[in-house]
């Protein structure tokens, strides 16, 4: 068992894992907040002033799946750098790369609500 945990956490201690996805998590807020700061009042799909109702009947799905993708795409991001490879990021995880794949998290979750292939209204 200590063997398979080892594997999963890439040689780094829990501690580690956890700060990463902290700062992971913070790079979510981020790009929420963002995101939010953005819409454009005057819209006739969005109400004049800000609602968090409003809000969360659009973007529940991509909420819910950019809080699971932050913890893989760190783990994946720690397990030996092979998706900090593929992304074209140094293999090395750090603070700043884990906020980043946090960003990158949510990202790839407005691509899918552009596609469709996340329920809502189209971005």
């Amino acid at each position: 068992m200590k063997e398979f945990l080892n594997l999963v956490l890439s040689n780094s201690t829990p501690v580690e894992l956890l700060t990463y996805i902290f700062f992971g998590y913070i790079g979510l807020i981020v790009n929420l907040y963002m995101d939010i700061k953005k819409r454009k009042p005057k819209s006739p799909n969005s109400p004049y002033h800000f609602s968090f109702g409003y809000w969360w009947a659009d973007n529940k799905e991509r909420l819910v799946f950019s809080i699971i993708s932050v913890p893989l795409f760190v783990i994946l991001g720690n397990a030996g750098g092979f998706l900090l490879t593929i992304i074209g990021l140094p293999d090395v995880m750090n603070i700043a790369v884990a906020f980043g794949l946090g960003m990158a998290g949510d990202g790839i979750t407005i691509i899918l609500k552009i596609k469709g292939r996340l329920k809502g209204c189209k971005v």
